[in-house]
């Protein structure tokens, strides 16, 4: 068992935490292990060697995290390391309610665990993330119950393309076994949706008749895919892609499918194009903008993939607009503006995604894109949280894996009856698109003010390109083809650090350290190096997928991706020496 937390809002020097508490977390209950989360993300792993001890595994930061004893809020410092205070021991406080961490300079920590609530988790749609969430509650002793429209319990929503393509087995999308809840004492309540929220009298009323009271709500409706008003979308044959469901339906019509179209070149579009490919269709794929994932990618980066996709036999038409869906009594074309039709008895629409905001608007919730929230994800109504892509914080909504997990592990958290918050995050992700890895991070714009570090090998399919601020700190990054560098830029991202010379170089560029065996490679998973490497050698691993199914890691946001495959290409290397 792991226990992960989020810090820190506000800055002190540490002249201010001396003799004072320097970190919390937020839940501990026969733990075999704890995570210390820090504010820039890092954690160290303290395993507990018995009840009253535990030995850190040195490692350096340059930022942590800290709750003024006393204090109800938490605060961030910069210039604390941690590495220099290994925690020494720990000790039991009264009645188990907290649990004394002292470090080698003196310096003590408290982690606090609260008493057991009621918990609904309303969800529309099943949230890989929920379950982080759930972790954290069931050890702050609550009774939870999980009301989800999907008639399936919690599964990996991001494996789904590969359900698609046929590479992963649809059983294999399942995190817990429904035993794994029954014994928990989680109720799932699948196949009914949440009718209404009455936030006066604390009370869920379930599309079935059912009411449910509840201490502490959950809002985890997701969002629903964004259907393009045009004549025909109503169509049989025309398939959205975001659930399982949509999976299973895609993989039935395209088995019988001649040819197939996608609306949509973002992610999701590109991923069911190359699947549908798979199949056997003639498959091509219709995009507004003038470039693929234009969100994400500069113009020659989207070059690359189109080549890359083009190779696969799946046809791209940019700035290309749908007027309408055309068939007599199922789908058979797609009409492009000025009257052009592509022929196609499957249309799978992934046009993008909209919050389901709608439960919590009927409730008296206040909403925008998303339903508002605070850095604790609270929304206006008193116990009542929202997390995952329904929720907007600070004016922004997520569709990515890691912030849906931080927002999980922080509700979770706060559930537990331990501080949390949720500050916002990064735009970083990973992807393997086409068969081609892509990583991306911050800004695709330059402004005046960026200077852009540019590498391009079109032979071999690389590009790299940063873009760094005057003052010299990152401003974003695009990696095709190599993404060795993926993990130090996120960070420098992150951390706001200035760019190191060793990460201004070309495409052949010596690839940055991974770090120690201890150092946490997958965090969605929390996999480290060590476990990784051990995995590969034991049971002779030769690919990314093989180390996934062994150990999990990359199984989450995919970031850790390249992490893991220059892994395997170094003890490859090992071996032939």
């Amino acid at each position: 068992m792991r226990v992960d937390v989020l810090f820190g809002i506000q800055q002190l020097t540490p002249h201010d935490v001396q003799g004072r508490v320097v970190a919390m977390i937020d839940v501990l209950r026969a733990s075999t292990t704890i995570a210390v989360g820090l504010a820039n993300g890092a954690r160290t792993i303290i395993p507990m060697e018995s009840s009253d001890d535990a030995v850190t595994r040195s490692k350096q930061f340059e930022r942590a995290s800290v709750l003024l004893a006393g204090e109800r809020r938490m605060l961030r410092m910069d210039g604390f390391d941690l590495g220099n205070s290994p925690v020494e021991h720990t000790r039991e406080a009264v009645e188990g309610k907290t649990v004394l961490l002292t470090t080698t300079n003196g310096t003590k920590a408290l982690l606090a665990v609260q008493g057991a609530r009621d918990v609904v988790v309303a969800s529309y749609v099943n949230l890989t993330a929920v379950c982080a969430m759930l972790r954290a509650a069931i050890r702050g002793g609550a009774d939870i119950t999980i009301v989800c429209a999907e008639p399936d319990p919690p599964y990996n929503r991001v494996l789904l393309s590969q359900v698609l393509a046929g590479t992963v087995a649809d059983q294999e999308l399942a995190l817990r076994h429904p035993d794994w809840y029954a014994s928990r004492g989680v109720t799932l309540r699948l196949g009914v949706t949440a009718r209404h929220v009455d936030t006066a009298t604390r009370t869920v009323e379930l599309a079935d008749g059912e009411v449910l009271a509840y201490d502490e709500l959950v809002l985890a409706t997701g969002s629903r895919p964004f259907v393009p008003p045009v004549p025909g979308a109503d169509l049989p044959g025309v398939h959205v892609f975001r659930t399982r469901a949509d999976a299973r339906a895609i993989m039935a019509a395209a088995s019988g499918a001649r040819r197939s179209v996608v609306i949509g070149g973002g992610l999701l579009g590109l991923e069911a194009a190359r699947a549908l490919r798979e199949h056997g269709t003639h498959t091509t794929v219709v995009h507004l903008a003038d470039t693929l994932m234009e969100q994400q990618l500069d113009a020659p980066a989207a070059s690359l993939l189109e080549r890359a996709l083009r190779d696969l036999r799946v046809h791209v038409r940019t700035s290309a607009r749908t007027e309408a869906l055309a068939g007599d009594g199922r789908v058979e074309s797609v009409v492009l503006e000025g009257g052009e039709e592509l022929p196609a008895d499957l249309v799978v629409i992934a046009a993008g995604i909209v919050p389901e905001v709608d439960l919590a608007r009927t409730a008296g919730l206040e909403t925008a894109r998303g339903v508002l929230v605070d850095d604790g994800l609270r929304t206006s109504a008193p116990g009542v949280r929202a997390v995952g892509e329904c929720a907007e914080h600070r004016g922004m909504t997520y569709g990515l894996w890691s912030p849906l997990l931080e927002q999980a592990r922080a509700v979770g958290a706060s559930l537990a009856g331990g501080p949390a918050a949720f500050l916002g995050s990064v735009p970083a992700t990973t992807l393997k698109v086409a068969g081609i890895e892509l990583f991306c991070c911050g800004r695709v714009s330059a402004s005046e003010r960026d200077e852009e570090v540019l590498a391009l090998d079109s032979r071999r399919r690389r590009y790299r390109r940063l873009l760094v601020h005057d003052d010299g700190r990152l401003a974003g990054a695009i990696l095709l083809g190599d993404l060795r560098d993926a993990r130090a830029l996120r960070e420098l991202l992150r951390d706001g650090d200035e760019v190191p010379a060793a990460l201004l170089g070309g495409l052949d560029a010596p690839p940055t350290d991974l770090g120690p065996a201890d150092a946490n490679v997958c965090s969605c998973q929390g996999v480290t190096r060590g476990e990784i490497v051990q995995a590969i050698r034991d049971r002779a691993l030769t690919t990314v997928e093989q180390v996934a199914e062994h150990t999990r890691a990359s199984t989450g946001c995919g970031g850790c991706r390249p992490d893991i495959a220059a892994l395997l290409a170094a003890i490859r290397e090992e071996s032939a020496a």
